[in-house]
Protein backbone atom coordinates (compact mmCIF):
# COMPACT_ATOMS: atom_id res chain seq x y z
CA UNK A 1 0.00 0.00 0.00
CA UNK A 2 1.18 3.70 -0.58
CA UNK A 3 1.35 5.73 2.72
CA UNK A 4 0.12 8.83 2.73
CA UNK A 5 1.12 12.14 0.75
CA UNK A 6 2.41 9.51 -2.37
CA UNK A 7 0.25 9.89 -5.07
CA UNK A 8 -0.45 7.42 -8.14
CA UNK A 9 -1.76 8.63 -11.70
CA UNK A 10 -1.75 7.96 -14.94
CA UNK A 11 1.29 10.22 -15.24
CA UNK A 12 3.10 8.30 -12.41
CA UNK A 13 2.35 5.37 -14.03
CA UNK A 14 3.91 6.63 -17.57
CA UNK A 15 7.22 7.67 -15.25
CA UNK A 16 7.40 4.45 -13.15
CA UNK A 17 7.60 3.05 -16.97
CA UNK A 18 10.63 4.56 -17.80
CA UNK A 19 12.21 4.49 -14.30
CA UNK A 20 11.39 0.76 -14.40
CA UNK A 21 13.34 0.76 -18.26
CA UNK A 22 16.07 2.17 -17.05
CA UNK A 23 16.96 0.24 -14.16
CA UNK A 24 16.73 -2.97 -16.02
CA UNK A 25 18.80 -1.45 -19.06
CA UNK A 26 21.65 0.58 -17.02
CA UNK A 27 21.83 -1.02 -13.79
CA UNK A 28 22.50 -4.60 -13.91
CA UNK A 29 24.57 -7.75 -13.40
CA UNK A 30 26.82 -6.93 -16.55
CA UNK A 31 28.00 -3.84 -14.37
CA UNK A 32 29.24 -5.45 -11.29
CA UNK A 33 32.01 -4.34 -9.31
CA UNK A 34 32.81 -1.36 -11.76
CA UNK A 35 31.63 1.77 -11.42
CA UNK A 36 28.54 2.77 -13.35
CA UNK A 37 26.77 5.52 -15.19
CA UNK A 38 23.26 7.18 -15.99
CA UNK A 39 25.05 7.94 -19.20
CA UNK A 40 22.10 8.98 -22.04
CA UNK A 41 23.70 8.55 -24.93
CA UNK A 42 22.06 7.28 -28.05
CA UNK A 43 22.52 3.87 -27.63
CA UNK A 44 21.41 3.33 -24.45
CA UNK A 45 18.73 5.31 -24.75
CA UNK A 46 17.41 3.28 -27.54
CA UNK A 47 17.87 0.45 -25.40
CA UNK A 48 15.54 2.03 -22.32
CA UNK A 49 13.23 2.84 -25.71
CA UNK A 50 12.91 -0.30 -26.11
CA UNK A 51 12.47 -1.58 -22.72
CA UNK A 52 9.79 0.97 -21.99
CA UNK A 53 7.77 0.04 -25.70
CA UNK A 54 8.62 3.71 -26.88
CA UNK A 55 10.20 4.08 -30.89
CA UNK A 56 13.97 5.06 -30.45
CA UNK A 57 13.30 8.25 -32.64
CA UNK A 58 10.75 9.33 -29.72
CA UNK A 59 13.05 8.54 -26.85
CA UNK A 60 14.03 11.62 -25.75
CA UNK A 61 10.37 13.51 -26.14
CA UNK A 62 8.65 10.79 -24.38
CA UNK A 63 11.03 10.41 -22.08
CA UNK A 64 11.07 14.48 -20.85
CA UNK A 65 7.57 14.39 -21.43
CA UNK A 66 7.15 11.73 -18.99
CA UNK A 67 9.16 13.81 -16.25
CA UNK A 68 7.60 17.17 -16.56
CA UNK A 69 4.29 15.62 -16.31
CA UNK A 70 5.04 14.68 -12.52
CA UNK A 71 6.75 18.09 -11.82
CA UNK A 72 4.52 20.70 -9.84
CA UNK A 73 5.33 23.82 -12.55
CA UNK A 74 1.52 25.00 -12.70
CA UNK A 75 1.32 25.50 -8.87
CA UNK A 76 2.87 28.97 -7.46
CA UNK A 77 3.35 27.13 -4.39
CA UNK A 78 5.52 24.04 -2.96
CA UNK A 79 8.36 22.73 -4.44
CA UNK A 80 9.12 21.48 -8.11
CA UNK A 81 10.11 18.32 -6.56
CA UNK A 82 7.29 17.82 -3.98
CA UNK A 83 6.46 14.01 -4.91
CA UNK A 84 9.52 13.07 -6.02
CA UNK A 85 10.84 13.87 -2.76
CA UNK A 86 8.03 12.46 -0.86
CA UNK A 87 8.28 8.95 -3.25
CA UNK A 88 12.33 8.64 -2.13
CA UNK A 89 11.80 9.38 1.50
CA UNK A 90 9.14 6.43 1.35
CA UNK A 91 11.85 4.35 -0.84
CA UNK A 92 14.46 4.97 1.11
CA UNK A 93 12.66 3.54 4.79
CA UNK A 94 11.48 0.54 2.49
CA UNK A 95 15.78 0.18 2.10
CA UNK A 96 16.43 -0.04 5.52
CA UNK A 97 13.59 -2.26 6.01
CA UNK A 98 14.36 -5.26 3.33
CA UNK A 99 17.41 -7.68 2.56
CA UNK A 100 19.32 -6.42 -0.10
CA UNK A 101 17.91 -8.70 -2.15
CA UNK A 102 14.11 -7.09 -2.06
CA UNK A 103 15.47 -3.28 -2.76
CA UNK A 104 13.60 -1.78 -5.29
CA UNK A 105 15.72 0.46 -7.59
CA UNK A 106 15.22 4.20 -6.69
CA UNK A 107 12.10 6.29 -7.86
CA UNK A 108 13.97 9.31 -9.04
CA UNK A 109 16.20 7.32 -12.29
CA UNK A 110 14.01 8.63 -14.72
CA UNK A 111 14.21 12.19 -13.31
CA UNK A 112 17.98 11.77 -12.99
CA UNK A 113 18.10 11.00 -16.57
CA UNK A 114 16.29 13.88 -17.41
CA UNK A 115 18.57 15.74 -15.43
CA UNK A 116 21.78 13.88 -16.94
CA UNK A 117 20.44 14.47 -21.05
CA UNK A 118 20.46 18.68 -20.20
CA UNK A 119 24.09 17.90 -18.91
CA UNK A 120 25.31 16.05 -22.26
CA UNK A 121 23.82 19.13 -24.26
CA UNK A 122 26.09 21.21 -22.67
CA UNK A 123 28.61 22.94 -25.47
CA UNK A 124 26.18 21.73 -28.15
CA UNK A 125 25.77 24.69 -29.87
CA UNK A 126 26.11 28.49 -29.63
CA UNK A 127 22.78 29.48 -28.19
CA UNK A 128 24.19 28.97 -24.60
CA UNK A 129 27.40 29.53 -23.17
CA UNK A 130 29.77 25.65 -23.12
CA UNK A 131 28.80 25.36 -19.32
CA UNK A 132 25.27 26.90 -19.21
CA UNK A 133 23.43 23.77 -17.23
CA UNK A 134 20.32 25.58 -16.58
CA UNK A 135 19.11 27.28 -19.77
CA UNK A 136 19.61 23.76 -21.56
CA UNK A 137 17.49 21.96 -18.83
CA UNK A 138 14.68 24.57 -19.32
CA UNK A 139 14.80 24.49 -23.07
CA UNK A 140 14.93 20.51 -22.63
CA UNK A 141 11.42 20.62 -20.32
CA UNK A 142 9.77 23.30 -22.55
CA UNK A 143 9.92 25.75 -19.60
CA UNK A 144 9.29 29.45 -20.83
CA UNK A 145 7.71 31.24 -17.71
CA UNK A 146 10.64 32.75 -16.18
CA UNK A 147 8.64 32.11 -12.58
CA UNK A 148 8.87 28.39 -13.07
CA UNK A 149 12.24 28.75 -14.67
CA UNK A 150 12.99 30.31 -11.15
CA UNK A 151 11.18 28.28 -9.57
CA UNK A 152 12.83 24.56 -10.87
CA UNK A 153 16.43 26.08 -10.34
CA UNK A 154 15.97 27.02 -6.87
CA UNK A 155 14.11 23.71 -6.02
CA UNK A 156 17.05 21.84 -7.71
CA UNK A 157 19.30 23.67 -5.91
CA UNK A 158 18.01 22.86 -2.96
CA UNK A 159 16.91 18.72 -3.37
CA UNK A 160 19.98 18.05 -6.06
CA UNK A 161 21.91 15.93 -3.42
CA UNK A 162 19.23 14.48 -2.03
CA UNK A 163 17.85 13.14 -5.25
CA UNK A 164 21.29 12.23 -6.66
CA UNK A 165 22.11 10.20 -3.17
CA UNK A 166 19.30 8.05 -3.85
CA UNK A 167 20.84 6.47 -6.49
CA UNK A 168 24.22 6.30 -4.53
CA UNK A 169 22.46 4.65 -1.61
CA UNK A 170 20.91 1.67 -3.76
CA UNK A 171 23.78 1.27 -5.73
CA UNK A 172 25.93 1.17 -2.17
CA UNK A 173 22.79 -1.22 -0.15
CA UNK A 174 23.43 -3.52 -3.28
CA UNK A 175 26.78 -3.88 -2.77
CA UNK A 176 28.19 -2.96 -6.02
CA UNK A 177 26.42 -6.22 -8.02
CA UNK A 178 24.62 -3.54 -10.37
CA UNK A 179 27.65 -1.43 -10.40
CA UNK A 180 29.60 1.02 -7.97
CA UNK A 181 28.40 4.99 -7.18
CA UNK A 182 29.69 7.12 -9.43
CA UNK A 183 27.46 10.47 -9.03
CA UNK A 184 29.56 12.74 -7.24
CA UNK A 185 30.25 16.18 -7.98
CA UNK A 186 34.02 17.45 -8.56
CA UNK A 187 33.05 21.22 -8.80
CA UNK A 188 30.02 23.43 -9.26
CA UNK A 189 27.89 21.48 -6.43
CA UNK A 190 24.23 21.32 -8.12
CA UNK A 191 25.44 21.06 -11.71
CA UNK A 192 28.50 18.81 -11.24
CA UNK A 193 25.96 15.44 -10.29
CA UNK A 194 24.38 15.42 -13.87
CA UNK A 195 27.52 16.45 -15.40
CA UNK A 196 29.33 13.53 -13.34
CA UNK A 197 26.95 11.30 -15.51
CA UNK A 198 27.46 12.36 -18.90
CA UNK A 199 30.62 10.56 -19.94
CA UNK A 200 31.11 12.40 -23.26
CA UNK A 201 29.32 15.60 -24.02
CA UNK A 202 28.22 16.83 -27.28
CA UNK A 203 30.67 19.28 -27.21
CA UNK A 204 33.27 16.51 -26.54
CA UNK A 205 32.16 14.88 -29.31
CA UNK A 206 32.59 17.77 -31.71
CA UNK A 207 35.97 17.63 -31.23
CA UNK A 208 37.03 13.85 -31.64
CA UNK A 209 38.12 14.96 -35.44
CA UNK A 210 40.27 17.31 -34.09
CA UNK A 211 42.00 16.09 -31.52
CA UNK A 212 42.76 12.77 -33.57
CA UNK A 213 43.97 14.68 -36.12
CA UNK A 214 46.41 16.28 -34.02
Amino acid sequence: AREAGVKNSPAWDRYEVWNCALSDVVFNATNAGHSVYLDMDDDVLGRVAAEAGVEPSEATSQLVAAVRDTLNLSSASGPVFAQHIRRLNVWRRSLKDTAPEAHQPPPVLALLAVLTLAAEDMGRDADFGANAYYPRLFQLLSIDDPGQRRRLQSSYMHEAEALWRGLNEWLSAADGQFGLPSAYALSHRYVGLPVSQALVRAADRHRFPLMFSR
